[in-house]
């Protein structure tokens, strides 16, 4: 059957399916469009807290090169946020760090006027993902060797993909954040004689080349998430890499309100790492949410910990002036270089100290500890190894709220 009015007669079939082609069409169109703004909406712009431009909604920053906006608040959308996130939010107390103990002397944690140490400002490789055209909330810190390129990709599968993707399975992203690994010339290269103080000679010459690096070379460019200085990497240089990597943090994510620093065997709950920030961003800007102790105050903190921009700020300002200690010296205490950033600079600086009980989960609780993260009970799970980053990680899209059924256990093993 034809029409017979119109000048152009088509078949009814097809103009029927012109019309399924053109509604289909128009409705990927917009959900495309959808996605991409719903992708976008928890970026960032920078600095007044106290101001809303244009969308009430949605807190921005000026005085910024950045064009996107920066994170939800929870009063704006409160089906944004995680459940438990009031739960951890009460449980985050105040640590007195006088109530630990230390073998250091008291005159050790003296501020000197003589400069104790130098930190390196220099990058062979920069991270050229983070903190360009972007102003992430939060920055991850995760210091790696550079031979441990497969544990470096087993994150970036997993937790660390949300610094790409922005997506989580069954959570809203509600800020951005960026991951960088943090590495060194490794002690196997010609450069032992001067590990001792991990500066290497200003004699190029006498420097080791990147030509033995250049699979880690390549995959800093594929990547652009690797922060390579220019010192030796070793147990013995530890603090030094750290704070280094903080300092790299500061000079170029100027506008970032927190670092994270997390071992390469940590998994971090990053949409409800993000919210419990959001949602006490005013009490956390001159605090340290970790361990405050020269040793470990609970159990598993010394591997992770929160630092404010605040006072990440008056960290490295005094760092040069405190002497540093040696991860390696028979006489320093246990976890001594994060101990040095959260426990001995603390004395010097008198910023808040905040220990979150429910902060991690045991690789010791096995399934608990998975079903924990998983069930946004826990923020940080710590593994065995880091492939075991992916039993987490499925475990979000298959057991999301029915982790503790009685099946679920056996199938997250």
């Amino acid at each position: 059957m034809r029409f017979s009015r119109g000048v152009v007669k088509l078949p009814v079939k097809q103009i029927y399916l012109y019309l399924v082609i053109f509604s289909t069409t128009l409705y990927v169109c917009l959900q495309i469009a959808n996605h991409q703004n719903s992708r976008s909406l928890p970026l960032c712009q920078s600095t007044h807290r106290d101001e809303f431009p244009g969308s009430a909604h949605i807190r921005t920053r000026k005085h910024s090169a950045c064009t996107r906006l920066v994170y939800r608040k929870p009063n704006d959308c409160p089906d944004c946020f995680r459940p438990y996130v009031p739960t951890l939010s009460r449980q985050l107390r105040q640590v007195d760090p006088k109530n630990c103990s230390s073998k250091k002397q008291p005159q050790f944690f003296q501020h000197v006027q003589e400069a104790q140490q130098t930190l390196i400002t220099d990058a062979v490789v920069s991270p050229t993902a983070a903190c360009g055209k972007a102003c992430p909330y939060l920055i991850v810190l995760v210091p790696t060797s550079a031979a441990s390129t497969s544990d470096r990709n087993i994150i970036r599968a997993t937790w660390a993909s949300v610094a790409k993707t922005r997506l989580w399975p069954y959570a809203t992203v509600n800020a951005d954040v960026h991951v960088i690994f943090v590495t060194a010339y490794p002690t196997s290269l010609p450069t032992d004689d001067f590990s001792k103080d991990g500066v290497l000679p200003e004699d190029l010459n006498a420097r080791p080349s990147l030509i033995n690096l250049m699979p880690l070379r390549n995959e800093a460019d594929q990547h652009g998430d690797i922060l390579f200085l220019d010192m030796v990497d070793s147990t013995h240089n530890l603090t030094l890499k750290l704070l280094s990597g903080f300092l790299w943090v500061k000079l170029h994510c100027t506008r970032t309100k927190f670092v994270l620093k997390a071992d390469m065997d940590t998994f971090v709950n990053i949409p409800l790492l993000l919210d419990l920030l959001i949602a006490n961003e005013g009490g956390l800007l001159s605090s340290v949410i970790g361990h405050a102790c020269f040793t470990y105050l609970e159990n598993h903190m010394g591997s992770a910990y929160v630092i404010s921009s605040d006072v990440l700020t008056s960290m490295l300002s005094v760092s040069k002036q405190v002497k540093r200690v040696y991860t390696d010296d028979q006489y320093s205490d246990p976890i001594t270089a994060d101990s040095y950033i959260t426990g001995y600079l603390q004395t010097i600086i008198g910023y808040t100290v905040l220990v979150l009980e429910d902060f991690f989960a045991s690789a010791d609780d096995k399934v608990t500890a998975i079903c924990d993260v998983i069930e946004d009970r826990k923020i940080l799970g710590k593994v065995t190894s880091v492939p075991d980053m992916y039993r987490i990680w499925w475990g979000f899209f298959r057991f999301y709220a029915k982790c503790g059924n009685e099946d679920a256990p056996e199938k997250v093993k």
